[in-house]
């Protein structure tokens, strides 16, 4: 029984030894072919051109007319996809139903129209701070308003101090 085990270990400690050295040899024509690489790539490249130079003219002539077909027939098939896609979008039915995923619309905490406008209002205040420092520092009380916010005198009406014909010489500027 001893002996039968130690034959049992030589023979599967042989077998790891040629799995182990079958696995090597395929890590070395790896290295040696680079499959998957460009130099497989070339390979492949001259077998088409090898199987080319053995049609004849008319042969080659249909495999460039099928390839060329089915290229074409793929952008058909895309573009036919397209058009369904749009048509589906466009749909009265897609429209009504408010549970379709195509009916979610994106919402952003800032809007793209007033993205810009909070920064606006940043300068806009700090301005206000800077002036108001200002005249903090200057022993100042009152504190002048922004450019542009001026009050209007309340019993002036507008078109007594802006007339219309000035009004629309401003437009046609």
């Amino acid at each position: 029984s001893e002996m039968c085990i130690r034959d049992r270990r030589r023979v599967h400690g042989d077998k790891q030894k040629e799995e182990y050295n079958k696995l090597r040899i395929e890590l070395l024509e790896f290295k040696r072919e680079k499959i998957g690489t460009q130099k497989e790539k070339e390979r492949q490249n001259q077998e088409q051109l090898d199987e080319k130079r053995l049609m004849s003219n008319v042969e080659l002539k249909r495999h460039k007319y099928i390839t060329g077909q089915k290229t074409k027939m793929h952008e058909d098939e895309v573009l036919a996809k397209l058009n369904q896609f749009r048509q589906k979008l466009n749909s009265t039915q897609l429209k009504d139903d408010d549970e379709n995923w195509m009916n979610n619309r994106l919402r952003f905490h800032i809007d793209s129209a007033k993205a810009y406008s909070h920064f606006e209002n940043k300068e806009k205040m700090d301005d206000i701070r800077r002036d108001e420092e200002k005249a903090i520092m200057r022993g100042g009380t009152q504190v002048r308003r922004p450019a542009g916010e001026e009050d209007q005198p309340r019993d002036v009406k507008m078109d007594d101090v802006v007339s219309i014909d000035k009004l629309i010489k401003m437009t046609e500027k």
